[in-house]
């Protein structure tokens, strides 16, 4: 894929709205219409994102070394005024996916501060990984790296999931 052909900003009409999730996730009791599990009314560039988005998954979920994921990052930034920086819609489609939540379920500190310093976004999933983590290791790091790249403990996880610190001032 050409990364040329990728819109920057989420206002062109030619970007391509994430939809790994709705893909690649069975959701049984939504009543949503957040697209078909199959990838026959995708565009050839999303179709593209897609696949591009999956071998990320992969590559976070096999833990495979810090090294290997910034190579497989380093083809798809762009030259920025802040330095080089991932293509803004294939980010989109990266932090649509369960990668950050599977670096915490690895319990890796580095690859998770390398996700979020190229930008993808905190995910209640990612928490709660993050969490049980904390509880099973007593490492705060994974913890810290989240605080430090804007999580609010006193965020909701959810519509009907309190806050983190909710667990953590009274446990159940």
């Amino acid at each position: 894929m050409e990364i040329s052909q990728l819109a920057s900003h989420s206002s062109d009409p030619t970007w391509e709205k994430p939809r790994f999730r709705a893909l690649h996730t069975i959701q049984p009791f939504s009543t949503d219409d957040i697209g078909s599990r199959d990838d026959s009314d995708l565009t050839e560039r999303a179709k593209a994102l897609n696949r591009i988005s999956l071998e990320f998954q992969t590559l976070i979920g096999k833990n495979a070394p810090l090294s290997e994921i910034e190579s497989f990052m380093r083809q798809w930034e762009i030259a920025s005024s802040s330095g080089h920086i991932v293509q803004p819609n294939i980010l989109a489609w990266f932090s649509d996916t369960n990668a950050l939540r599977l670096a915490c379920a690895n319990n890796d500190p580095g690859t998770v501060r390398f996700l979020l310093n190229k930008g993808l976004s905190i995910t209640p999933s990612a928490i709660i990984y993050a969490a049980s983590k904390l509880k099973e290791t007593h490492d705060t790091t994974i913890m810290q790296a989240l605080l430090d790249f804007g999580w609010d403990i006193n965020e909701p996880l959810g519509e009907t999931r309190p806050p983190l610190i909710r667990y953590v001032i009274l446990p159940l």
